[in-house]
């Protein structure tokens, strides 16, 4: 969409679609890294995790998903980097 609108030369329409994904991509990570932290051992459980593996499967989704916001708005700007003319600290 924001490549569509800045095509159109709608500058501000590209800005508002940009707007609303960071918001949309910010408030579904932090819903993933709440679920994550504080439901480690039930999901670890519903994925099938078995006594020998469970310990490790939630401290490994349990530091995952503390790191899930920063991650996830890093994919979701690289998405955003591609369609914005190629920007670049040498440009």
């Amino acid at each position: 969409m924001v490549a569509v609108r800045m095509g159109r030369n709608d500058t501000e329409g590209a800005n508002k679609v940009f707007r609303n994904g960071m918001i949309l991509l910010a408030v579904v990570a932090a819903i993933l890294c709440g679920l994550g932290v504080f439901c480690t051992d039930t999901i670890c459980r519903l994925l099938g995790a078995n006594e020998t593996f469970h310990e490790m499967a939630a401290d490994y989704l349990f530091w995952y998903s503390v790191f899930i916001i920063p991650s996830g708005l890093s994919m979701g700007l690289q998405a955003y980097c591609r369609n914005d003319n190629a920007p670049g600290w040498w440009a």
